[in-house]
């Protein structure tokens, strides 16, 4: 493993093609370039500070054959760690595309919940994404996926989805 701040080039993309990651450490800031197919390349060098962050959410995503491991995760994250767990939606609800239940947490326990969701999930997907003042960029930018990575309905937003 290497120590932040380090350099690193070249990660290459993943086996279906779905990323490719460039980072170059220098003096405070991180140059991460992130491109995905049939998207524009994001460039981010801005040091901005976590305090923009006032909290997660994490949608498990399930189906019918699911929806029962789907419950038991919500529940079992809800009841051991007091976050907000929303709905077990029977069909897609805004931006996302596939049934979903919502737990909602501070920032203050993403190093609790989402290592324990990592090991906990069961092959179910999670979209984890932080609460800022930037609602699309939100759930474009400022996300985590475990599990397959599913395209978000950004009609849903309106506006420019650049």
């Amino acid at each position: 493993m290497r120590a932040l701040g380090t350099r690193r080039r070249g990660l290459g993309q993943d086996s279906r093609g779905l990323l490719s990651a460039f980072t170059q450490g220098f003096p405070g800031h991180t140059l991460l370039t992130v491109t995905r197919p049939g998207s524009t390349e994001v460039s981010m060098a801005e040091n901005r500070d976590i305090t923009e962050i006032e909290g997660y959410h994490a949608h498990v995503y399930y189906d019918a054959d699911t929806k029962e491991a789907a419950r038991v995760l919500c529940e079992a994250t809800r009841d051991r760690f007091g976050c907000n767990m929303g709905r077990m939606h029977e069909r897609p609800v805004g931006p996302h595309p596939m049934w979903s239940c919502q737990l909602a947490f501070p920032a203050e326990q993403f190093a609790e919940i989402i290592p324990w969701l990592t090991l906990n999930r069961g092959g179910l997907t999670i979209f984890i994404h932080a609460e800022t003042d930037d609602v699309l960029a939100d759930h474009t930018h400022h996300t985590i996926w475990m599990g397959t990575m599913e395209p978000l309905n950004l009609d849903f937003f309106g506006g420019d989805k650049t």
